[in-house]
């Protein structure tokens, strides 16, 4: 039933109103276009895994403790969090484990419901810390690395061929061409400020890539983290 309704072609539909539209059926009760929703808070996070090849898709098994900062456990009493290593990192959302007292802090952040009552419907919020979220917290950081190894090992005709793969990989279509002017200058921009700063460039991309200077490598990861945080990203049209 899942298949049947995401590839049919109502499900499939832009969200972009076409003008008729806006006055004959504001609220979309003919299901004429799609309704733009963003991913629940696991999906947020498995999105990133899975374009980034990190995600492990085993099925069953016990519940896993993804990385978060230490201060989150320990704003409850005497929780312990201890990080899950290995594949087990990079699991699926659906197998994080669930802590009451101090319950994952990126889901908490992307409006998990609370887990002591039903929920029939989720809330879906839109805070700066969200974004900053995106931007900082270490599964998506990872999942930027990742990105960009990946696609620096691949054989590319030039960087705006890199740049539409990374574009397509995270949302499923070719970028523009003024996104790709957008993301060259960016990648350009990284580039100087990197080379500038070699040790910073360790930092952000501590695992070598073969014949690929770290200035490179974390450059890339920097374009990848930008992509992370387009609201495309994370929101079904």
């Amino acid at each position: 039933m899942h298949r049947l309704i995401v590839t049919s072609a109502t499900y499939r539909q832009s969200s972009a109103a076409r003008p008729e539209l806006i006055t004959a059926d504001p609220n979309n009760h003919w299901l004429a276009r799609q309704q733009p929703l963003r991913f629940s808070s696991d999906q947020v996070r498995d999105a990133a895994l899975s374009v980034s090849g990190l995600i492990e898709n085993r099925v069953g098994g016990p519940s896993v403790f993804p990385p978060q900062p230490d201060v989150v456990a320990k704003e409850g009493f005497s929780n312990v969090w201890k990080t899950s290593e290995g594949a087990d990192r990079y699991r699926r959302g659906l197998y994080t484990w669930i802590q009451r007292l101090s319950p994952f802090a990126q889901y908490v952040t992307f409006d998990a419901p609370p887990t002591n009552t039903s929920c029939t419907r989720r809330d879906r919020s839109n805070s700066p810390l969200q974004a900053l979220t995106l931007l900082n917290d270490g599964v998506f950081f990872e999942a930027a690395q990742a990105m960009s190894r990946s696609v620096l090992v691949e054989p590319a005709a030039d960087d705006n061929d890199r740049l539409n793969r990374i574009v397509l990989r995270a949302l499923c279509r070719p970028a523009s061409p003024e996104e790709l002017l957008i993301l060259a200058d960016c990648l350009r921009e990284q580039r100087l400020l990197l080379e500038a700063a070699p040790e910073k460039a360790t930092l952000i991309a501590p695992e070598p890539v073969k014949a690929i200077p770290a200035a490179e490598v974390a450059a890339w990861t920097s374009v990848c983290s930008v992509v992370f945080n387009l609201h495309e990203f994370i929101t079904r049209e």
